[in-house]
């Protein structure tokens, strides 16, 4: 149980088409008493040998906001499943394909997994042809924000297109994916999402800042390079960027398309369709929270992030998309973890451009 507390207090939101923590700019210089918390969230600064005071007082504020969430989590009985999970069982059930004659009930769960790798190739090469074709024969690819704002807005639209498509043959889809059908379904829907994000964003950020006095260690002792300012590429990119309107396209993408893609792929049909192809029927209904299913996500997850977010990063995605995972699970409602990945993105953002 504690176990679940603590990786369901973990869950928040991930940065679109690649996610990362944003990081911002040290205060202190390499001859003063401390070190920012932005080692983990800063600029490349002089080797320190532990914490500053800075780090010791974010450390401290984000720990006991870490644990008023579990406090939380634990004295409401969050981690129950709610409603909505055993109606999304129930619906899951009832979704199973037509028993093949003499045969028994066919699993909807390889079909799924498979519909979520055709849907991921597919977006992704719709997002490459922008980028195709604004690239020079035998040139590089260009790294402007006008240029990420086609290749992200092309991704989410096809993702987007070809899951609503998914969804028009096969109208079961969506209560098997919990997805709402009604405005008032919806209204619910993001109220626990705003819920979960406001518990989980402190032990969030306290994992981010541990990771960056990590990295820094590691990188006075010259093992590691120290972390860039900014650890994922569209927000370097947002960062130097001007705000044109190229510029809050690509806020607009990621704050509200790229999560919307990215969980209906991940948590909606990948996670769904693992827990199901691996056999969790009715007798665990609305009570079995399946790991292997939200873990094997997860680290898939993390793992395709791994070209636009920094390798120290990923420690942070996938410990989101766990509680993100185990938020689906618990809630049944796929916006929960959409509001979740938003909100983890406009942070980051956010932090990015205070920063600069």
């Amino acid at each position: 149980m504690r176990v679940c507390i603590g990786v369901m207090v973990a869950s928040v939101m991930v940065l679109g088409g690649g996610t990362a923590l944003a990081q911002t700019p040290e205060s202190a210089g390499p001859d003063t008493e401390s070190e920012s918390v932005a080692t983990v969230l800063g600029e490349p600064v002089a080797p320190v040998e532990g914490a500053g005071s800075a780090d010791i007082l974010l450390l401290l504020v984000f720990g006991l906001l870490s644990a008023g969430s579990i406090v939380a989590v634990r004295r409401f009985a969050l981690l129950r499943a709610r409603d909505g999970a055993v109606a999304r069982y129930d619906a899951l059930e009832r979704a199973m394909l037509p028993a093949t004659p003499g045969g028994p009930v066919r699993n909807i769960g390889l079909p799924l997994v498979l519909g979520s790798m055709g849907l991921w190739l597919a977006s992704g090469m719709m997002g490459s042809i922008p980028i195709a074709l604004a690239t020079e024969p035998g040139g590089q690819p260009p790294a402007t924000v006008g240029m990420t704002a086609a290749s992200l807005g092309a991704m989410v639209a096809g993702c987007v297109v070809l899951f609503g498509a998914s969804w028009a043959l096969w109208p079961r889809l969506g209560g098997a994916l919990g997805l709402p059908r009604s405005t008032g379904e919806l209204g619910r829907d993001l109220k626990l999402g705003a819920i979960a994000l406001g518990l989980t964003l402190p032990v969030v950020l306290l994992l981010a800042v541990v990771v960056g006095l990590v990295m820094n260690w590691l990188a006075s002792m010259g093992v590691v390079e120290r972390p860039e300012a900014l650890a994922h590429e569209t927000l370097r990119q947002l960062a130097a960027g001007e705000k044109d309107g190229a510029w809050w396209a690509v806020i607009g993408l990621v704050v509200l398309g790229v999560p919307l893609a990215e969980e209906l792929i991940y948590r909606g049909l990948m996670q769904t369709g693992l827990r199901t192809g691996l056999g969790v029927g009715a007798t665990r209904r609305g009570r079995g929270l399946d790991w292997i299913a939200v873990g094997m996500t997860g680290l898939i997850f993390a793992f395709v992030h791994l070209g636009t977010a920094d390798t120290h990063s990923l420690v942070i995605l996938f410990a989101l998309a766990l509680a993100m995972g185990v938020a689906y699970e618990r809630t049944g409602r796929l916006m929960v973890p959409i509001v979740m990945h938003a909100g983890f993105n406009g942070v980051n953002i956010l932090i990015a451009q205070v920063g600069a």
